[in-house]
């Protein structure tokens, strides 16, 4: 009679290995490896060096716990003026925007009208010679003839960037020219333009 077979004895499981964790981007160090420690020394390096560095820290830059912020004055960039004079008896509004490069000035009568409005600026040509370019920001070019002359006059005098708006009242129109020597004479007191007023005044009238 044949002997009954043999099973084979089913083999010992290994334990379950334990999760490693997923690699990504970022190094995985052991706590107990010298590239650890190496990291750990140089992490405290550098929050030293920063601190270091803020307690150091001089104008411009953030100042430490340890030194207390200072105050500098410095002057204004926008400087603004608002005066009343009386031409031939009509009460006229002047009101002048001071920015280092740029004026806005406003010439109008009491009633705050705001129709038009000119901008004017020194312009270079291909010849080296100055000139100055105008155009018309708010109105028509006829009714905005007042404030685009004077806004190329007093580039050409001033050198600067000018936005001027004239809104006299009706019928004082002819106290344009008038009007525009007291901005003139505000301006040179202020130094917003350099030059004589006597002279400013007799290029004005020679345009």
């Amino acid at each position: 009679s044949r002997a009954p077979p043999r099973l084979a004895s089913p083999r010992p499981r290994s334990p379950p290995r334990p999760h490693s964790p997923a690699r990504t981007g970022s190094m995985i160090y052991e706590t107990t490896s010298a590239l650890f420690r190496s990291f750990l020394k140089s992490s405290r390096n550098d929050d030293k060096r920063a601190h270091e560095g803020r307690q150091r820290a001089g104008p411009g830059e953030k100042a430490s716990a340890n030194k207390p912020a200072s105050v500098v004055a410095t002057e204004p960039r926008l400087r603004h003026d608002v005066f009343v004079a009386d031409v031939r008896g009509v009460s006229l509004a002047f009101e002048v925007y001071h920015l280092r490069e740029q004026l806005f000035a406003y010439v109008g009568g009491g009633d705050g009208r705001f129709a038009d409005c000119a901008f004017a600026a020194k312009a270079r040509t291909t010849g080296g010679s100055g000139g100055v370019a105008a155009t018309t920001l708010l109105g028509t070019e006829v009714s905005a003839r007042a404030s685009t002359d004077c806004a190329r006059r007093l580039a050409l005098r001033s050198g600067k960037s000018i936005v001027v708006s004239v809104n006299l009242p009706a019928g004082a129109e002819a106290l344009q020219d008038e009007a525009e020597k007291i901005l003139i004479r505000h301006l040179r007191e202020t130094h917003a333009i350099e030059g004589d007023v006597r002279e400013l005044e007799r290029a004005l009238g020679a345009m």
